[in-house]
């Protein structure tokens, strides 16, 4: 951890710690280098082929999510993941129709509980209107189980009453 004083950091159940203001914090290149060329008791690079998976849920429900005005805790939106498989990245789309997006804030938490946070409200994003996809990501759930409960939860954090809130 760089950092330390920084309330961003937090400790996946794979025992990897990471923020969303420093990413996995400072590399350390040397080690990187020798775990490469096999020294220090690293074994050395392999690679792994074609045997990656990548798994797409979609949420088919066609009735609009509304995100309550002026929620400061927000509104859960639980996905289920049926798929045991080691995570390397989880991307989000949110696909809605919303006057403000800089009111709103976006966390994921994995099954395991491990919570990041994936779009500040008052954010440079402002007065900016959504009317059409877009992905957050994150990497913060690096190597944890993706079996089990996401949870999205969506705050409007704003009270300017906007018309348009919808997922």
């Amino acid at each position: 951890k760089i950092d330390s004083a920084n309330t961003t950091w937090v400790t996946n159940s794979a025992d990897i710690n990471h923020s969303v203001d420093y990413g996995f914090g400072k590399l350390n290149i040397s080690d990187a280098i020798d775990m490469c060329k096999g020294r220090n008791g690293y074994s050395p690079y392999v690679s792994l082929g074609d045997e990656h998976n990548i798994t797409t849920i979609e949420d088919t429900n066609s009735t609009d999510f509304i995100i309550p005005n002026d929620d400061l805790s927000g509104t859960d939106i639980n996905i289920t993941v049926s798929e045991n498989k080691k995570v390397e990245w989880v991307g989000v789309y949110i696909d809605g129709n919303i006057d403000n997006f800089g009111e709103i804030e976006l966390k994921l938490t994995s099954p395991s509980g491990t919570t990041t946070q994936l779009l500040h409200s008052n954010n440079s994003v402002g007065t900016i209107s959504l009317n059409e996809e877009v992905r957050f990501s994150s990497n913060a759930f690096l190597d944890e189980n993706s079996s089990g409960v996401w949870t999205v939860n969506v705050a409007d954090k704003d009270s300017n009453n906007q018309t348009n809130r919808s997922l």
